[in-house]
């Protein structure tokens, strides 16, 4: 089954071994930018069609212990109200 992620821009996975699909194909992640996670973990994905092909320029190899993924990960909060 493939979702659409229209507004999908960032996807990050980490201990997440038992992950081997994407719900993606071409036309639904054409929103993402960057896609962050262990090099074992990517090549271990089950794909289908040419998704694959189409994600693999925004991969980028990283682990859960870099700070600069974990700061970004964090949830944003505005207390301004």
């Amino acid at each position: 089954m493939a979702w659409i992620w229209n507004s999908l821009t960032v996807v990050a996975v980490f201990s997440c071994s038992k992950l081997e699909k994407l719900p993606f194909v071409n036309f639904s992640s054409s929103g993402i930018i960057i896609i962050y996670g262990t090099s074992e973990w990517w090549e271990g994905l089950q794909w289908e069609n040419s998704t694959r092909e189409a994600l693999q320029s925004h991969f980028v190899e990283t682990n859960e212990k870099d700070t600069e993924i974990s700061a970004l990960l964090q949830p944003q909060v505005n207390y301004d109200v």
